[in-house]
């Protein structure tokens, strides 16, 4: 016997990580890219909003005037919106956030006004009740003793709804934009390094009780004479 293999055990720790294959993120909106999502979902925000508020305009007195207001409100946040979502601004996720705050309000508050028209053309037009706007702003003809004018505010709020739920898919895409981006995306990086912090520790515990590391380099052969004289 010429020599004697000694193992060290220097507790190095070999990590594999077994990546599997990506799965393609799913198209919002016809697109995977975000910042193209972000400005489909503020011109398609827009355009319904557009159509829920002519139909306003037909029933109401300021009609343009609240068409105007709840615009400019929406350009005002959309224009910024959509810039950050380019240039990748460092705030980009309140925006996101207040973005989709804004438009849930404006849409709560269109759904209630045409509610209020279905109610008119539906309950109060079948039992004869006497309809009255706690706004005073709907216009005299829909209102009036009679409904004359019933059949065109029952189309201006089939229509407005429609607009609406139009609008309403575009701020639920805008949700789901951000818990894909936010949510989602920080769930899994904070998985990913928990899963490798504890498979360090597992490694480390497994080799320590063991006292053996089977990696081939720290394997070496002594000489003959220093084997001999560890057998004296």
């Amino acid at each position: 016997m010429n020599g004697a293999n000694i193992v060290v055990n220097n507790n190095n720790c070999n990590i594999i990580n077994n990546q599997k294959p990506k799965k393609p993120p799913k198209r919002l909106l016809f697109t995977t890219k975000h910042e193209i999502t972000i400005l489909v979902i503020c011109i398609l925000s827009f355009f319904s909003q557009i159509g829920v508020y002519y139909c306003f305009s037909k029933v109401e007195y300021n009609g343009i005037l609240i068409a105007s207001i709840a615009s400019g409100i929406t350009w005002a946040i959309s224009i910024p919106f959509i810039i950050s979502s380019f240039e990748k601004f460092r705030y980009q996720r309140y925006l996101h956030l207040t973005y989709m705050f804004i438009q849930s309000l404006l849409i709560i508050i269109g759904g209630v006004r045409l509610t209020q028209y279905t109610c008119y053309t539906s309950v109060f037009k079948t039992f004869g009740i006497e309809s009255l706007d706690p706004l005073k702003n709907i216009k005299y003809q829909y209102l009036k003793e009679g409904f004359p004018n019933w059949e065109y505010l029952y189309i201006y709020t089939f229509v407005g709804t429609i607009f609406l739920c139009v609008w309403i898919y575009s701020v639920r895409t805008s949700y789901n934009l951000y818990r894909r981006i936010y949510i989602i995306k920080n769930y899994k990086d904070y998985n990913k390094k928990s899963n490798t912090i504890t498979d360090q520790k597992q490694n480390l515990n497994v080799q320590n009780m063991g006292g053996i590391n089977n990696n081939p380099q720290n394997f070496f052969t002594l000489s003959p004479t220093l084997h001999n004289l560890q057998m004296t």
